[in-house]
């Protein structure tokens, strides 16, 4: 029966086309779009972002290899040094997050060649402005130039390490002028240095390689301020 029916579809539609009758289908395809694997993730991205009180916010996005992120903010147009910070990223579907899943984290659509900044609810965010940092090479400097970045600061006498705020892992402090410009600002609360304090410190990262694998050394510039409330 069911091979009757076939047929004789057939044979209406042979007759159609003999009449002159243009039989036409018009079939919409659904866009899709490519699924980017973390292993694909470019390591890094920049552009300047819209900011509401500067010219712009100039962003740098690194994307390192132990699922760790290293993002560098500079407000253009200001005379102050750029802002790092550390952190661990997550993901899901084709949304990156920075950071905890909280308010403060940072949240990125995975597009091709870019990541597009998305709000707080991980919507897109309606403005007609450019919200995307685009896939770039990375300069051999992005960590090792001075940046101002916050975290966990303990030093004993000349030894010292420093924690970043979002990461787990320290970095042993070089000892050198900066140590000791650490020891003067905390001069009264020396039994607090060697517990850890919190603090906001331009610093920078020198990389060097030994058993464990490859690591940084922190050299400390200036503090700039004690955070009491800690990395909140």
């Amino acid at each position: 029966m069911h091979r009757i029916h076939f047929i004789a579809l057939l044979a209406l539609g042979s007759l159609a086309c003999n009449d002159g009758i243009e039989v036409t289908t018009d079939i919409t395809v659904p866009e899709t779009r490519a699924v980017i694997s973390l292993s694909e993730l470019a390591t890094y991205y920049s552009d300047t972002l819209p900011c509401a009180s500067c010219e712009g916010i100039y962003t740098e996005l690194a994307i390192l290899d132990d699922s760790s992120y290293f993002l560098s903010e500079a407000y253009l147009g200001e005379q102050s040094q750029s802002f790092g910070s550390f952190g661990r990223y997550s993901r899901e579907g084709d949304v990156l997050t920075l950071g905890a899943a909280d308010d403060s984290a940072r949240k990125f659509r995975i597009l091709e060649d870019r990541l597009m900044l998305l709000d707080k609810d991980g919507s897109e965010i309606v403005s007609g402005l450019d919200y995307s940092l685009e896939q770039s090479d990375q300069p051999t400097n992005l960590m090792t130039r001075p940046f101002l970045a916050s975290g966990l600061l303990k030093i004993d006498k000349t030894q010292g390490i420093f924690q970043p705020c979002g990461l787990l892992k320290t970095w042993e402090l070089i000892n050198d002028n900066g140590v000791k410009e650490a020891n003067r600002f905390f001069a009264k609360q020396a039994g607090k240095l060697a517990e850890g304090v919190y603090v906001r410190t331009s610093l920078e990262l020198q990389p060097f390689t030994d058993s464990t694998g490859s690591s940084y050394k922190v050299k400390l510039n200036k503090i700039s301020e004690q955070l009491t409330t800690g990395c909140q």
